[in-house]
């Protein structure tokens, strides 16, 4: 859900471990069918984008228009 996703996005890099060991769907959508992974990768955040991945985070999941994460 876009509360998660937004929450997920937020973390800081240091408690991003804890959070995702409470979180159950790292693959949760925002409004315009972002991932958290999605958004790490937009935002060139190879730490986060590394974590999610080895948790994982869905690399082939689309957004609304059809993007992928490896397409941010």
């Amino acid at each position: 859900n876009r509360t998660t996703t937004k929450k997920l996005h937020d973390v800081n890099s240091q408690s991003l471990t804890d959070f995702l060991s409470v979180c159950h769907d790292l693959n949760n959508q925002d409004g315009n069918g972002a991932t958290s992974l999605m958004l790490a990768v937009a935002y060139e955040n190879e730490p986060r984008t590394r974590v999610l991945i080895k948790r994982g985070a869905n690399v082939n999941m689309q957004d609304h228009s059809g993007k992928t994460a490896l397409m941010y």
